[in-house]
């Protein structure tokens, strides 16, 4: 009974935690109430390391206040007692209202001048039979807790009713599937609560980093994210499907320094107590750096193929500019005028490649920069890739904006569609068709590759990874490259499958224009 007893107490801290710093609190501290022995006892649970104000409070009372506990009549007229007796959800920023007689009247004085404005929420811990006692949430400055943040610190409290009934009766009090325990058990991850307008009302500290301190509160999905419009629908459609506890999208996040970043976002609906929405729950999940021996042997199996590429680029080059002369040739012999501009068409693209040989060979870094028209690419692309005895029968259809252009590494960019368009080609059944399109948005411009094959055999993050691949023969670089060349123009690349079969490959850039400005 001892071990299951501590395995709660440590469950229980850890949720609490995670709850508080999910929403932005500086510590959560569950009151249980036990009116057989006619006490309360607190535990207290902060998010990480040690907490000034708790060191001081400690001070003037003489003690710990985890596990504190004074009779039931000593805390008689505070809020605490008065949220688990009425099973109302109270909030204040008075310390003595919190309290009452809890602690000597000089006591109390003395540490509220000491803290500053805060603000102080409790929520009933309570189960569907009965109240075990207070959640309470506390945080710094005088501003009161949204609605969001109540509704789901109040989601919170009633899991814990819950979890303490289940161990009362013998049962396995920390086993659940709910997101909600899941997100406040993790690693904290930036997380934001939106209303219903999906506007920000608050947020925590991981998320004040990443986005940085510039007024966050407010903002909308378009201000936080570069597709912000498509992420507000997807999150409105979640609304049509109660069922659904949390959903996960693709999202270009912009940074603090303006740059972005691709992302998963995780979310979960919150609804008032009578099921009407007010808003969401939303968790940035970024791409987790690689473990020191991972890195290490990614490193050299990478330093490995430099070294064989270096030797093959060196042996491709001289037959490479043969079969560019001879195609030269051929296509100002050749009449018929599709021909021709299919061997025109290999004609650039054996210059192309002779021309990044070149550079590779010299240890070129410096990438051009110079107009970069994606109509045209498209173009070239379908032509070429269309022409493949590999795959003949299937389409590549182009709907992409007149003048979609910006200024970049012409070769590199037309290296990640190439190798985009080339990999739904491969995953498209026979006499199927892929659809490229493009356009601006507002400071960005917005690539899709679209395929009506089987969709992705892994989870989109593993498929970034290099050397992973599921073709036969494949080297499993090309997406490595492209989310590299995407990420050297300011850009990201990511994945999702299509709801009605297949796979989207998504790229979103930056809309530099000729001056540099963007």
């Amino acid at each position: 009974m001892g071990t299951h007893l501590e395995d709660l107490r440590g469950f229980l801290t850890a949720l609490l935690r995670g709850a508080a710093r999910l929403v932005g609190c500086h510590s959560t501290n569950l009151i249980v109430v036990n009116e057989r022995r006619n006490e309360i006892r607190i535990r207290v649970a902060i998010p990480s390391g040690s907490y000034p104000l708790l060191e001081k409070l400690e001070n003037l009372i003489g003690g710990r206040l985890e596990d504190f506990s004074v009779p039931l009549s000593q805390i008689d007229g505070s809020l605490v007692l008065k949220s688990w007796r009425d099973n109302v959800v109270l909030e204040t920023g008075s310390l003595a209202e919190l309290t009452g007689t809890a602690f000597p009247p000089e006591v109390t004085e003395r540490f509220e001048s000491v803290i500053g404005a805060h603000r102080f929420l409790m929520v009933p811990a309570r189960s569907a039979r009965r109240s075990y006692g207070v959640l309470l949430f506390e945080k710094e400055g005088a501003e009161p807790f949204s609605r969001q943040q109540r509704e789901l610190l109040l989601r919170y409290a009633r899991r814990v009713g819950e979890i303490l009934e289940n161990h009362l009766l013998g049962g396995a009090g920390g086993a659940s599937d709910d997101p909600l325990l899941q997100f406040a058990l993790e690693e904290a991850a930036p997380t934001l609560l939106l209303d219903e307008a999906l506007r920000v009302t608050s947020f925590n500290e991981a998320a004040q980093r990443w986005f940085g301190n510039d007024g966050l509160k407010g903002k909308t999905l378009s201000d936080l994210f570069c597709d912000g419009a498509e992420l507000q629908d997807a999150l409105q459609r979640q609304w049509l499907s109660p069922g659904h506890g949390s959903a996960e999208e693709n999202a270009a996040a912009r940074r603090a320094d303006g740059s972005l970043q691709g992302v998963r976002v995780e979310a979960v609906p919150l609804a008032g107590a009578d099921g009407q929405p007010i808003g969401f729950l939303m968790l940035l999940r970024l791409e987790r750096a690689q473990e020191p021996l991972a890195r290490f042997l990614e490193q050299e199996r990478m330093a490995t193929l430099g070294e064989m590429a270096a030797q093959l680029a060196h042996e491709i080059r001289n037959p490479l500019v043969a079969i560019g002369a001879s195609l030269d040739v051929m296509g100002r012999e050749v009449r018929e005028a599709g021909l021709r501009e299919r061997l025109e068409a290999l004609a650039r693209e054996c210059r192309r490649l002779d021309l990044v040989l070149r550079k590779y060979l010299s240890g070129w870094q410096q990438s051009t920069r110079e107009v970069v028209s994606f109509a045209q690419i498209g173009q070239e692309l379908r032509l070429l890739l269309e022409g493949s005895r590999r795959h003949a029968g299937k389409s590549i259809r182009l709907d992409l904006e007149p003048g979609l252009q910006t200024v970049g590494d012409a070769e590199a960019l037309k290296h990640l569609l190439f190798n985009l368009l080339l990999n739904a080609l491969d995953a498209s059944p026979a006499g199927g068709e892929v659809e490229c399109r493009g356009c601006r948005q507002d400071d960005r411009i917005v690539l899709r590759v679209e395929d009506r094959g089987p969709g992705l055999a892994a989870p989109p993050e593993e498929c970034f990874r290099p050397f992973f691949t599921t073709k036969k023969n494949g080297t499993g670089l090309g997406l490595a490259v492209c989310r590299k060349i995407a990420a050297a123009h300011g850009g990201v690349v990511d994945l999702a499958n299509r709801p009605g079969g297949g796979c989207t490959a998504r790229v979103i850039l930056p809309l530099r224009q000729a001056g540099g400005a963007s």
